[in-house]
């Protein structure tokens, strides 16, 4: 029997909402997986960076860049950065997160070079990655629904996408 994308978004709510979402022995965050349960855009908000500011994608940007550089599987070159660097980087994913998802500063394509060139995340790797971003946007206080309808098509996205991975 097949899992429509409507019943994936409800069992995983309903996990969220019941605390049956494992976290690992290692006191790691839960393991939730955003991508995959595209949302049809219905229930996002016209502009989410207006419903929930700058701050809480500069919050999430550097949420992401501290997960991304603890990751075993993802985070190599991004820890080898200075702490500078680092903060360099967050901020131009915060640019390019608040910026595709409404913001009025988009990335350039110079910030979307040295954010690929700092990720540096393999093809293979983007799924994972992705789940990072949700945890970041999540432990910022972007609700799973807004994360699943607004946030994960952002993920197929062509131009988005190639911020990240290094071909």
């Amino acid at each position: 029997m097949e899992v429509t994308k409507t019943a994936r978004l409800f069992f995983t709510a309903l996990a969220l909402a019941l605390g049956l979402v494992a976290c690992g022995d290692d006191n790691s965050p839960p393991a939730v997986h955003y991508y995959g349960s595209v949302g049809s855009g219905a229930g996002c908000s016209e502009n989410l960076f207006k419903a929930y500011g700058a701050e809480v994608f500069t919050n999430a940007a550097q949420s992401l860049v501290d997960l991304a550089a603890a990751d075993d599987t993802v985070g190599a070159h991004l820890a080898s950065l200075s702490a500078d660097d680092q903060k360099t980087v967050s901020a131009e994913v915060a640019t390019l997160l608040g910026g595709s998802l409404g913001g009025t500063d988009e990335a350039t394509s110079a910030q979307r070079a040295a954010i690929e060139d700092a990720f540096r995340i393999a093809p293979d790797d983007y799924d994972h990655f992705t789940d990072l971003i949700g945890q970041a946007l999540s432990s910022a206080g972007v609700t799973p629904n807004e994360i699943n309808e607004c946030v994960v098509p952002l993920f197929a996205d062509q131009t988005f996408k190639a911020s990240f991975i290094t071909p």
